[in-house]
């Protein structure tokens, strides 16, 4: 009796043993299958677009998406990314007057074959039209930064000076102006002309622009004075003569000009003198002459000095001094 017992169960459960494996594996595959791939409903996202006559503005602030619940089976469903959702276009006709709703269903709703939209949210959206105005308003460049130490900013200059702008009436009577993207200084010791496009932070308000802004920055160095004190006088052009005496002896001279220039000056290297070309070498003879200074750098100015005239005592050279010369 037990060994009738134990052929069957053998016979049963391990004769064949791979097939009934097999079997098991596909028929528990398919149990998954049916139940996991049943139907189910998901949300997904699609963006609305109002399209408006050209010549209105909307001017309300209606949703930029809907809420879309789809149905369909799993497996179709885990394939749809929100971002595969088409947009829902909603088109306001002019005969629909200035302000209305317009409502959404799901059959607005483009979905893949095997899918549905059973629901929608908002189903409803507002609108709000004023009519659409222009006018042409003046650019005034937003600058930012500080240029490199040792320049200054001087003006900005755009081309063209103004714009068409076009948008509500309310919103463009209080608009005298835009400005433009920012322009940076920071690091800047030259002229520039940079591109950029007009800035308006009103969202109802559009410029029409062919080609983007051109501004021209100016900038210059700064400007510095720095006195010089105690610079030698010296006589020159005086050949048949002995100049005696230069009263007074040395002259503060005061300069302007660029800093980085200005920096670089020596006191070393300015020579002051007075020209006594036109004085003649027969008789002793006390005149009064103005100093002049010369190796100043270019861009550098004299704005001082101090004294300006000096008197100068000459006399003719012995014969005996004029043949050591």
């Amino acid at each position: 009796m037990l060994e009738t017992l134990d052929r069957i169960i053998r016979q049963t459960f391990v004769r064949n043993l791979h097939l009934k494996v097999i079997a098991l594996l596909l028929t528990l595959a398919l149990y998954l299958w049916v139940s996991v791939d049943r139907e189910v409903e998901r949300t997904r996202y699609a963006p609305l677009r109002l399209d408006v006559p050209s010549y209105m503005v909307l001017v309300n602030d209606p949703p930029n998406r809907a809420a879309v619940t789809v149905r369909g089976k799993w497996s179709d469903l885990a394939q749809l990314e929100s971002a595969e959702l088409d947009s829902i276009r909603l088109e306001v006709d002019p005969s629909m007057g200035r302000s209305g709703r317009i409502s959404l269903t799901p059959d607005m709703v483009d979905l893949p074959p095997g899918l549905r939209a059973i629901d929608i949210e908002p189903n409803l959206v507002q609108f709000r039209l004023e009519e659409k105005q222009r006018k042409r308003v003046t650019v005034r460049p937003k600058i930012v930064g500080q240029p490199e130490a040792g320049y200054d900013f001087k003006e900005a200059s755009v081309t063209p000076e103004a714009v068409e702008v076009s948008g509500p009436a309310n919103s463009l009577d209080e608009l005298a102006s835009v400005g433009t993207e920012p322009i940076s200084l920071s690091g800047q010791r030259k002229s520039f002309t940079k591109q950029v496009r007009p800035r308006i932070d009103d969202p109802l308000v559009d410029f029409h622009l062919d080609r983007p802004l051109e501004v021209t920055v100016r900038l210059d160095a700064q400007e510095v004075e720095r006195k010089f004190e105690d610079v030698k006088v010296v006589p020159s052009h005086h050949d048949g003569a002995l100049v005696t005496s230069i009263e007074p002896t040395h002259v503060d001279i005061t300069v302007r000009g660029p800093k980085a220039v200005v920096d670089e000056v020596a006191k070393e290297e300015l020579l002051a003198s007075v020209d006594l070309s036109d004085q003649s070498a027969g008789r002793s003879t006390t005149v009064l002459k103005e100093v002049q200074i010369h190796n100043v750098p270019s861009g550098v100015q004299i704005i001082r000095k101090q004294p300006n005239t000096f008197r100068i005592r000459m006399h003719p050279k012995e014969p005996a001094q004029q043949a050591r010369d």
